[in-house]
């Protein structure tokens, strides 16, 4: 049996030789986090050759990335009120998360924008809710129902399911247009 001081040296060889690997983990996944801001954002739709104010960008939950992640736009939806509402991600997937902002007041003149080559939304009929428009999401179950006041992410016709986000929580949720204003979705 190995005496102690063996078994000390040994212990001592093994954790300094695992050390650089530790720390070059901790490199890169400790990256330091800071708020994106709305000039990045502007930025990041005047690279996809659009023009936007940073006084134009409104944010639907708070969004952080990398201190020096850059940004792309994923797709860009119109409405006629003026509002637009963007997508936006990071280059990097590891660095943020996608994320959504409206623009207001906003001139933009491209009929619609995807990243993917995506085709514009077709103008069929008059859809009941519109992107940016401030609406109610009602989540229920057998027990429970809850009331959320949400902006929509997409248009959406009686019946239809869309996207919508509530302002102050990340992520977005779904729910069935079942009139002007409101929205129904489950728990």
């Amino acid at each position: 049996m190995p005496s102690r001081a063996v078994l000390t040296k040994l212990v001592r060889l093994v954790v300094l030789s695992f050390m650089p690997l530790v720390v070059a983990a901790g490199e890169t996944i400790g990256q330091a986090r800071v708020a994106i801001s709305p000039q990045r954002v502007a930025d990041a739709i005047a690279s996809a050759g659009l023009v936007a104010d940073r006084t134009q960008v409104e944010f639907l939950s708070e969004v952080s990335g990398a201190d020096r992640s850059s940004l792309r736009v994923v797709s860009i939806s119109h409405t006629t009120s003026g509002i637009v509402s963007v997508k936006l991600r990071c280059r990097e997937n590891r660095e943020c998360l996608p994320f959504y902002v409206l623009l207001h007041n906003s001139n933009l003149a491209v009929p619609s924008y995807s990243a993917s080559g995506g085709r514009p939304e077709s103008a069929r009929s008059v859809p009941d809710i519109r992107v940016g428009d401030r609406a109610t999401l009602i989540l229920e179950n057998a027990d429970l129902r809850i009331r959320i006041p949400v902006v929509c992410m997409q248009n959406g016709m009686r019946g239809q399911r869309i996207r919508v986000a509530s302002k102050g929580r990340p992520g977005s949720f779904e729910g069935e247009v079942i009139g002007g204003g409101v929205l129904k979705g489950s728990l």
